[in-house]
């Protein structure tokens, strides 16, 4: 058995007055982004430098480039320029791949460099510009067909498609709440994370993946979980690593939660 970790809240650091939903290094900064729309960026000692508003709406993710996007349907630069939108609907993911820009919405479209892929539920780009994606094949959200990769049929449905701990990987949060790694040609390396709530934030740290929400924080090495903290708040959402190894997640109630990783 892999041996066991600690995990620790070293410091509750409050950011916003509620609803912290995202953070990232940019660079040698940390942002943090609300559903207010405002985005403060950090020293590493986690020292306010400046906030700023960047959406009109939520701060749904923000990426090490320092793009960000938003409930205000548009995608916008370092310097807030805007990149693409409005949409019609909030944006739930972006991606920029192979010198392409994908933005996925709430209208259950993929679009790449604007144009629009309708009746796509789920989606990642690998770095190469290889697309995994679930199709809407229905009117109701659960109507999806199988995860696919470039239009051919891999395995069953997923929720939710992010990027894997290897470069031709993807991780797929499936419809029974089973959640788990799956490669180019469909194997499926399960995670110890079932939950039908939602699937997990995953961040890769140095020889662990930390696999985040439903307010607790579970390290898994080798397959199996070595550690488990929970806390108390209303909810877990984006999550990086610091330089030194600390992980800071974005909390409902508007702090970072930065974790301490004791061997």
């Amino acid at each position: 058995m892999p041996p066991m970790v600690t995990p620790a809240l070293s410091k509750d650091l409050k950011v916003f007055d509620k609803w912290a939903l995202c953070c990232q290094l940019v660079g040698d900064e940390f942002w943090a982004g609300s559903m207010s729309g405002q985005v403060v960026a950090l020293d590493f000692d986690l020292k306010e430098l400046r906030r700023w508003q960047a959406h009109e709406g939520s701060v749904n993710g923000i990426l090490a480039d320092g793009t960000t996007y938003g409930g205000d349907g548009l995608v916008k630069d370092k310097a807030g320029d805007i990149l693409a939108g409005p949409f019609k609907k909030p944006i739930s993911k972006v991606q920029r791949v192979a010198g392409r820009l994908y933005v996925g919405t709430y209208e259950r479209a993929l679009y790449i460099d604007g144009d629009r892929q309708p009746k796509i539920a789920a989606w990642h780009a690998l770095a190469d510009g290889t697309l995994f994606k679930v199709r809407q094949i229905g009117s109701k959200a659960g109507d999806l067909g199988p995860i696919e990769i470039d239009d051919q049929e891999l395995t069953g449905s997923a929720w939710s498609l992010s990027a894997g701990s290897q470069a031709d990987t993807v991780y797929a949060y499936f419809k029974d709440g089973h959640f788990g790694e799956l490669d180019l040609s469909g194997d499926i390396t399960p995670l110890p994370w079932q939950d039908t709530q939602g699937p997990p934030t995953v961040v890769q740290g140095e020889g662990l993946i930390f696999l985040i929400g439903n307010h607790q924080v579970m390290a898994v090495k080798e397959g199996e979980v070595v550690a488990t903290l929970r806390l108390k708040t209303k909810g877990l959402y984006g999550s990086s690593l610091l330089p030194d190894g600390r992980l800071a997640i974005a909390a409902a109630d508007g702090n970072l939660k930065v974790i301490e990783i004791a061997a």
